[in-house]
């Protein structure tokens, strides 16, 4: 698909090998640009990337998409259980980062649901959500939009879906931090979801992630070589947002444990 698309004057960014190195494992290749007309792509070969615990085989996606026509040209589109997951995660894992856009992705999320109304299959919803090993994190969603919403989702699924260890409280701390309140927080996925989640490794990766050297800063954003004005910048934003949560030490203890719980939540499915 990379070379379809090559062929009709898109080409890479950045420098291939560079750019290689900061999109390996992401869920799409590297970025390519049409410089005439300014579009830049994604091509997407999965919906997380490669060391999420949410990465599952994506056969039955395919299996069960059904066909469409788009500008008369044959297509595929995802069946509407496999689309609610698929917002569902997209939701879920952005909150690591911003609550931006957190309102409308529950919002897309209930207008499916309410859309689909008695012919959404919720017994695949369930089979695909246990087999993949995301329930929680899908029960978490539903719970948001039942809650918030008042989406049309059936008691039971919930019910099945609820994982023992559920917290209503860390529900409402969520859903107020990380969907309602627009302000950023200093908690981003501290610890990645196939490691345990230690003090020694939070402070070393907040460290790591907060004073990124410049060839790693170069890396991770996939550039030719890192820029002195843009490094800099990026620095004194960061700097200028530790101050501000520093001086709030309520508001940065319920961040931590938010990244923690957000942690196991998306560590389940290992």
């Amino acid at each position: 698909s990379e070379m379809c698309i090559r062929d009709r004057g898109y080409e890479p960014i950045a420098d291939r090998d560079v750019q290689g190195q900061a999109t390996t494992n992401r869920r799409h290749g590297p970025n390519l640009i049409n410089f005439e007309k300014g579009i830049v792509l994604e091509v997407h070969q999965h919906i997380v990337d490669s060391d999420s615990a949410y990465h599952f085989d994506l056969n039955g996606f395919w299996a069960r998409a059904r066909p469409v026509s788009i500008l008369n040209i044959p297509a595929l589109a995802l069946a509407t259980e496999d689309q609610l997951l698929h917002l569902s995660i997209k939701f879920l894992l952005d909150r690591h980062y911003s609550s931006r856009f957190a309102l409308g992705q529950l919002c897309d999320i209930s207008e499916l649901i309410f859309g689909a109304g008695d012919s959404l299959n919720w017994n695949l919803i369930e089979r695909a959500a246990d087999g993949y090993r995301i329930g929680p994190g899908i029960h978490c969603v539903l719970y948001l939009c039942k809650q918030l919403l008042d989406s049309q989702v059936p008691a039971n699924m919930l019910a099945r879906l609820q994982p023992l260890e559920f917290d209503p409280s860390l529900m409402k701390l969520f859903l107020r931090r990380r969907v309602l309140d627009t302000r950023p927080w200093l908690a981003h996925r501290l610890v990645a979801a196939g490691s345990a989640y230690t003090l020694t490794r939070v402070i070393s990766n907040a460290l790591c992630r907060l004073f990124p050297t410049p060839s790693r800063f170069s890396r991770e954003n996939g550039l030719r070589k890192w820029s002195n004005c843009l490094y800099l910048r990026m620095m004194i934003k960061k700097l200028w947002r530790i101050s501000r949560n520093m001086l709030k030490p309520l508001g940065l203890k319920e961040d931590l444990i938010l990244d923690r719980w957000l942690h196991d939540l998306c560590s389940r499915a290992t």
